[in-house]
């Protein structure tokens, strides 16, 4: 199981990158959606082409000096209603116990791919046969941590219904609890706030926070939830990153490394 609450400075960078500034061109591409029709054949079709547009954002460089990863994000329906599913560490594990995550892990050299690895740890880690989920895509790698690692997102859909999260055979090594937040709620600005980061060694970056739900979503599954959301819902996601530099010179006399201030 990777930790995507635990996160780069790098990576906090993309989220004011080409892919945020092109938002316009984004929102035109939709059609008065609702979030009924966030799931539907026409919208995936148009997610999957902005997924592979490679002039979104930055690629991040690949190399034999960094270990990769892949994790899951999974879309689903619970109660006919479009959600994200996510997990909560499982208070075993000796590092970031207790915090949201999606599932994953790192990529064997046994795995023929990084969609592959997705699914396989997926089903390790929840007990969902790979064959239940149809793929959308591969969000660009994003570094995490010290940047030595490398996770790349890959979107599928849980087909077959409605997602009953009660029915999941959870690992309890890995997996405290699994739990869904509808897209409609995500998407509402009520229930988004941001994180600043500071220190004396690093320029401020600021992140989003997801509140509300049965665990509040930061780091970088927050960030992996923004980048989807603006992809997947355009007209309907609206939370913007604003980056206050203003705030770190204000307070610098107070900052000190790892220092974390919360606007939510």
């Amino acid at each position: 199981m990777i930790c995507t609450t635990h996160f780069s400075q790098h990576a906090c960078k993309l989220l004011s990158c080409k892919l945020f500034a092109k938002s316009a061109r984004l929102t035109c591409c939709v059609k008065h959606s609702t979030f009924e029709t966030l799931l539907s054949e026409e919208n995936k079709l148009r997610t999957q082409q902005l997924l592979k547009d490679p002039t979104l954002y930055k690629q991040v460089p690949l190399n034999s000096g960094r270990s990769y990863a892949a994790i899951l994000v999974p879309l689903c329906t619970v109660k006919g209603e479009p959600s994200l599913l996510y997990t909560l560490r499982s208070t075993r594990l000796t590092k970031h116990k207790g915090q949201v995550s999606f599932p994953g892990g790192n990529v064997d050299e046994k795995d023929p791919d990084i969609v592959f690895t997705a699914l396989r740890e997926t089903q390790e880690e929840l007990g969902i046969h790979p064959s239940r989920f149809e793929i959308w895509g591969r969000m660009r790698p994003l570094p995490t941590g010290s940047s030595h690692k490398i996770v790349e997102p890959v979107v599928a859909r849980l087909t077959g219904g409605d997602l009953d999260v009660s029915k999941l055979r959870l690992s309890p090594d890995e997996v405290e609890e699994a739990f869904t937040v509808s897209l409609k709620h995500l998407c509402n600005s009520a229930n988004i706030g941001a994180t600043r980061f500071r220190s004396d060694t690093s320029k401020p970056y600021t992140t989003p926070v997801f509140l509300g739900a049965p665990h509040r979503i930061w780091g970088f599954t927050a960030i992996v939830t923004h980048i989807l959301l603006t992809f997947l819902a355009p007209d309907l996601y609206k939370f913007k990153v604003v980056h206050k530099k203003a705030v770190h010179h204000r307070h610098r006399h107070q900052a000190s490394r790892g220092k974390i201030e919360n606007d939510s």
